[in-house]
């Protein structure tokens, strides 16, 4: 070897051997987190199934971070869609609420015994022996006070 490329090889030799750590390299695969998850492997920690997945073969969802699906529903609820167990609409409607109950009735009001026509509030009423025998019906935005409208002559 000719002595020029012979003291050229010694010497990057030399500069070569200053250039490199003595430190030993780190191995593929020895990367891990506190669960023992190979983090260089792409492996996290998941709380909800306790153990190490990689989110892009397994997703890691907890029912706090639960994100719905887009569900593309054409059908029209009155009362609304229902929802499944964390919370998201599916594609059903809520049933209608149960009725509300009727308003109590009003206390009944004493027909004067002499009375021949009964308002009740709303209507006139035919009075008989004390009792209302029938009455108009008319649609009564407002109730007025019940009242005897004309009495007969035997008092």
């Amino acid at each position: 070897m000719p002595p020029v490329l012979s003291s050229f090889l010694t010497s990057l030799l030399s500069f070569t051997a200053l250039a490199i750590p003595l430190t030993s390299p780190q191995l593929i695969g020895s990367q891990r987190d506190d669960h023992g998850c190979v983090l260089d492997g792409g492996y996290q920690w998941c709380e909800s199934t306790q153990s190490c997945q990689r989110s892009w073969e397994t997703p890691c969802t907890t029912y706090s971070e639960h994100q719905c699906s887009d569900v593309m529903c054409m059908l029209y609820c009155e009362h609304g869609h229902l929802q499944d167990s964390h919370g998201c609409p599916v594609c059903q409607c809520k049933p209608p609420p149960p009725p509300s109950p009727p308003p109590p009735p009003s206390p009944p009001h004493m027909v004067p015994n002499n009375c021949q026509t009964w308002y009740d509030g709303c209507n006139r009423c035919m009075v008989r022996d004390g009792e209302v025998a029938g009455c108009t019906k008319m649609a009564c935005f407002r109730s007025g006070e019940p009242s005897c409208l004309s009495y007969s002559d035997n008092h």
